[in-house]
Formats: structure tokens, C-alpha cells, sequence
């Protein structure tokens, strides 16, 4: 693997690690937790890697297809993994087991999200389920999509809105407590990924023809488009308090303010941008179906690290505290990478630069 370093960066100031995490399948998801990765593999499997010692400390089994989706719940004892074999598990990060099979979709599933007591899963059966992560049981169905449902997000911090994208091409807004719905906006094409719009009761949609689109869900409507149908799927969306980030098909990561104004678009990458993600403190990373991860400051555009991979990279994720930032992404091949410095002391109240771009 090959890298490339900001002018006297050393290594002592940036920790790389990597490893075979899996030799049947692919990385096709991964969370992290403080020094653990869970890298979710295309045979069902979920690895746990310790990048402290950069070994593998448990593996996690129980499904039998690959995995869509796997989140940590906030206060960090627990995960949740979703499966192309229908069924959603509630792991315990403290024993490694397996605490809860969440079953009763009727195809597969693809998104997953946790918070304040609740897991949502979604999926091939075009609905939205929502459970009790404590108790592992079902309490309602979104019902109301007539095709799959690629996307579910529980507003935050308003627990009682819950978002839905299908590839019906319509955003959808839930209550949370009876699964009611209360809002419905269309979009031009497939949803194909969702995330909230900062603090605001906002949603960010990208689709299949590319576009992206802030919705206001207050009122149903869509806002502001950020793009226009480009022909390349949007293959994720992700935004950080005062940003919004679209990895594309087009080999480009787009990034606006959470209001709409375009900051710039990250053109370092060659092939499309399978995932985008962002640190607390403000560091991206991406990476792309030839194998480039790129790590990236918001502010300055400027590339911390640079990693030309043996193999496709297929997600990544990006976390940390006051103190260190990790990135971590995985592999076609069952590699799993990461890297770890030093948290830069950012503003992140303040609205990133729009005068400059790329």
C-alpha cells in the first residue's frame, strides 16, 4: 500500500493499520467503537478488530447473507447489524454475543439506525419496522411504500419524526410512537441514501439519478436541490454540523453548508465514490471502487492521507474524540485499513468557507 503525507507529518504523528479480517468475503459495512472496527462481511460474518494490536478479537456470526448496515447505539454497550437475510441482531459490544434476533421483515434488509431506545430496520419488503433494542420486540410497521426501502433515520433529536427513502422515489415522514405517516415528498428518481440536515428538522436525499435534495419535513417539500439528476447515482450522503457531503459516481464528493450554498467538490478520486464520512472534529475520509482512500480537512481541502489499496474500497467510517480521530474503511478483498492521529482543534460551530473551492 502505497501513501501519501502532509509536509512533515511523521509517523509517530499518524497510525496506519491493517489487516485480513476476512478470507470469504469482502467489507462491505463497518462501525467503529473507541480502538474496535465491526467490518460486516459479504458471507454474514461481522469481525471484530481490535486496532490497538491490530488483531482480530471475536467474530461475530449468526447471520447467513451479507451485511447491509451495522450501527453502534450512542451510549456504545450495544450494536445492531442488518442482513440480506432478513433479520436485524442486537449484539453486546461488552460480551460479544448476540442479544436479540430482530425477525418479521419478509425480504431482505438494507439500512439499520439506533437511537434513544429504539432500533429501525428497512428493506426488500418495502416497509420500516421499529423495535426496542431492550426488549428485542416489534412495536409498529411503516407501511405506505409500494417499492423496497434503501434508507430509514430517526430524526434526531427529535425522536418522534422517523425518515424513509424507497426506490418508489418518494421521502417519507413517520411518527416514531404509532407509525402513522405524515408526510409525503417525491423526488425525481430512486432514493438511494438519507441522513439528517444538522439541527434542523431537515432530511438530505440522494438518488439514483444523482440528484440531491434538502427536504424540509416540517412541510413535505423538497427545500432546495443541491444537484441536479447527473446520470451517476449518488452512492451516499452525509452531514456534519455546519456541512453536507454526497459521495458520487462521478468520482466526486460534493460539500455544501447545511443551508445550500456549495463549498467546493473533492476531485482527488478517479473511479466512483462508493462512501463518504465525517469526524467529529471535522476530518473526511472517502474512498472509491479502484481503491483510493483519501483523508481530507473540510476547511482547507487539504489531504492528511492518501492510500492507493489492492482492491475496491467498498465503505468507511469516521469518529473520534477531543484528543485522536480514526478512520477506518474496508475492502473487496477482506482487508480491513485504518487510521489514526491526532484530533486538529476546529471550530465546529462555525460555517466552513465558502469563498474557496477545489
Amino acid at each position: 500500500m502505497g501513501d501519501a503525507r502532509p509536509p512533515g507529518a511523521s509517523d509517530t504523528a499518524m497510525q496506519r493499520r491493517g489487516l485480513v479480517a476476512s478470507e470469504t468475503g469482502g467489507i462491505v459495512a463497518i462501525a467503529v467503537l473507541d480502538s474496535l472496527a465491526l467490518a460486516g462481511t459479504s458471507t454474514g460474518d461481522i469481525v471484530v478488530w481490535d486496532m490497538d494490536t491490530n488483531t482480530v478479537k471475536t467474530t461475530l456470526t449468526g447471520h447467513t447473507e451479507k451485511i447491509a448496515d451495522i450501527v453502534v447505539e450512542p451510549a456504545g454497550q450495544r450494536a445492531v447489524s442488518a442482513s440480506y437475510d432478513g433479520t436485524a441482531r442486537v449484539w453486546c459490544l461488552l460480551e460479544f454475543t448476540c442479544l436479540h434476533v430482530l425477525e418479521g421483515h419478509e425480504s431482505w434488509l438494507r439500512s439499520v439506525d439506533v437511537y434513544d431506545g429504539l432500533v429501525l430496520t428497512a428493506g426488500g419488503d418495502n416497509t420500516a419496522r421499529v423495535w426496542s433494542i431492550d426488549r428485542g420486540v416489534h412495536e409498529n410497521t411503516l407501511l405506505g411504500h409500494t417499492d423496497w426501502v434503501k434508507a430509514v433515520r430517526v430524526h434526531r433529536p427529535d425522536r418522534s419524526v422517523t425518515v424513509t427513502g424507497s426506490w418508489d422515489a418518494t421521502v417519507r415522514t413517520w411518527s416514531t410512537d404509532t407509525g402513522s405517516l405524515l408526510k409525503t415528498v417525491t423526488c425525481d428518481s430512486a432514493v438511494r441514501c438519507l441522513c439528517d440536515n444538522s439541527k434542523k428538522l431537515e432530511a438530505v436525499a440522494g438518488c439514483v439519478s444523482g440528484s440531491v435534495s434538502i427536504i424540509d419535513l416540517s412541510v413535505g417539500v423538497i427545500r432546495v436541490q443541491l444537484l441536479p439528476p447527473q446520470h451517476d447515482p449518488t452512492n451516499a450522503v452525509r452531514s456534519h454540523m455546519h456541512a453536507i457531503l454526497a459521495a458520487t459516481s462521478a468520482a466526486t464528493v460534493h460539500v455544501w453548508t447545511c443551508d445550500g450554498p456549495s463549498i467546493g467538490v473533492f476531485k482527488q478520486h478517479t473511479a466512483f465514490v462508493n462512501d463518504v464520512s465525517v469526524a467529529p472534529d471535522g476530518t473526511c475520509v472517502s474512498v472509491d471502487g479502484e481503491g483510493h482512500v483519501f483523508a481530507w480537512e473540510m476547511e482547507t481541502r487539504r489531504v492528511l492521507f492518501e492510500d492507493a489499496t489492492e482492491a475496491p474500497a467498498l465503505c468507511c467510517t469516521a469518529t473520534g474524540n477531543d484528543e485522536t480521530t480514526c478512520l477506518a474503511c474496508g475492502l473487496e478483498n477482506g482487508r480491513v485499513l485504518s487510521v489514526r492521529f491526532a484530533s486538529r482543534d476546529v471550530d465546529t460551530e462555525k460555517p466552513a468557507d465558502t469563498t474557496t473551492s477545489w
